[in-house]
């Protein structure tokens, strides 16, 4: 039997954080990571919401590698640290994210597509990071 110190983690978070942030990647490089010289500035609410949110999966990302490839009692801890910053940035996502839907509305675009797409992308993260284990470490909810 190996010792807690030492035992493998679950890949699966890790697959799946690292997945979803390859997706947010290649979605949005041509208007966000990968912008032209040609292309109009974004506007400081669209700037801000892309880093932050992108903070968000790429700490999404280290939060489960932390866990997905080891497991310690130092890797817990830094997971459990950056699991607050976590929580924090999802905040941020909130606000800022409510602040691009205000510009949109202010410049006429129909909110229907965010009406619809923000709470589903939202309920099917919280779904997927649902952690249900028996045992000693029980229920755990991860950002």
């Amino acid at each position: 039997m190996t010792s807690p110190s030492t035992k493998r983690g679950e890949p699966f978070f890790a697959i799946l954080t690292t997945a979803s942030l390859l997706i947010v990647l290649a979605g949005f490089s041509p208007s966000f990571f990968l912008r032209d010289d040609g292309q109009a500035p974004l506007a400081p609410a669209f700037l801000w919401h892309g880093i932050i949110l992108s903070s968000w999966y790429l700490l999404a990302v280290i939060q489960s590698l932390l866990i997905g490839v080891g497991f310690s009692a130092q890797r817990l801890r830094l997971h459990k640290t950056l699991g607050i910053a976590s929580l924090l940035l999802a905040i941020a996502v909130l606000v800022s994210g409510i602040q691009v839907a205000l510009q949109f509305y202010d410049h006429g675009a129909s909110t229907q597509i965010l009406d619809m797409v923000g709470p589903l992308t939202y309920k099917t993260k919280s779904v997927l990071s649902v952690d249900l284990q028996s045992g000693p470490r029980g229920c755990q909810y991860n950002l």
